[in-house]
């Protein structure tokens, strides 16, 4: 079987209309008190997004948000549905992990339940607490 490349674009100011869109196509709530953390940091300039691109279809989505001056946090990362087990969370894992190292951070991932396992295989030397991993710079 030919598996199709996955392209990483990241999105910039210009590109509102899409980060709105994911969050509210997104299958997966992140409300902090009244507001959506992914969309109040997009609004606020704090965050770095990313999305997965096969044969020209958004796949998946990585947030990678101001933590401190020393952290980022990755706050979202979803695969959407159909493009499950084809490597993108991976892909979109990747990116955030190099973005992070590139400005010399370290980076910080919280796992919802289902997905620790996941982020345990493919973040090798990663420190688990509760569900929480903290990615060395």
């Amino acid at each position: 079987m030919n598996t199709p490349s996955i392209t990483i674009k990241t999105l910039g100011r210009q590109d509102t209309m899409i980060a709105a869109t994911l969050v509210l196509d997104s299958s997966i709530s992140a409300r902090g008190g009244t507001e959506d953390v992914r969309l109040s940091s997009w609004l606020a300039g704090t965050s770095q997004w990313a999305v997965a691109i096969i044969a020209g279809t958004i796949a998946g989505v990585a947030v990678l948000n101001e933590r401190d001056q020393a952290s980022v946090k990755l706050i979202w990362l979803e695969t959407r549905e159909g493009f499950k087990a084809r490597g993108v969370g991976s892909a979109l894992l990747f990116w955030a992990r190099a973005t992070a190292q590139t400005q010399g951070k370290a980076m910080f991932v919280s796992s919802a339940e289902e997905a620790v396992g996941f982020y345990a295989k493919v973040i090798p030397g990663s420190m688990d607490n509760g569900h929480e991993f903290l990615v060395a710079a």
